[in-house]
């Protein structure tokens, strides 16, 4: 069962990267500046990947955004691909910033746990890599 959902993450996490360049792509276009809209952010894929997509910018404390949901009622996927995202972000370069290790992302995603991320993900993501 878990394979599955860890399956099911990785094919969502790509839709995720495609979405992200559509929709950069639409708001250069645009010029817009400024979040995406609960409109934009509405659009119409299988329940499992929109909840993915959807929920990625909500927090475990309830700070995120769009819709500032709390804790284990933020759908898993959108918390697994939450960390991802971010584990991610700090393991690839980029030009303003150097690339952090995997123990040094890591210990990131743990010292934002209960706070940013879902605590249980990031011990599972610990076990997956170490």
């Amino acid at each position: 069962m878990f394979q599955t959902i860890i399956n099911l993450i990785i094919i969502n996490a790509l839709i995720l990267g495609f979405l992200f360049f559509y929709f950069r792509q639409k708001l250069i276009e645009e010029r817009k500046r400024g979040r995406l809209t609960k409109e934009e952010y509405d659009f119409e894929l299988s329940n499992f990947v929109k909840d993915g997509i959807k929920y990625h910018h909500e927090r475990y404390d309830g700070k995120g955004y769009p819709y500032g949901i709390l804790g284990c009622d933020t759908p898993i996927e959108a918390r697994i691909i939450q960390i991802a995202d971010a584990f991610s972000a700090m393991t690839i370069k980029r030009v303003y910033r150097a690339t952090l290790t995997r123990e040094e992302a890591l210990l990131e995603l743990e010292r934002n746990a209960r706070s940013q991320f879902d605590p249980e993900i990031v011990a599972r993501l610990r076990d997956i890599l170490f």
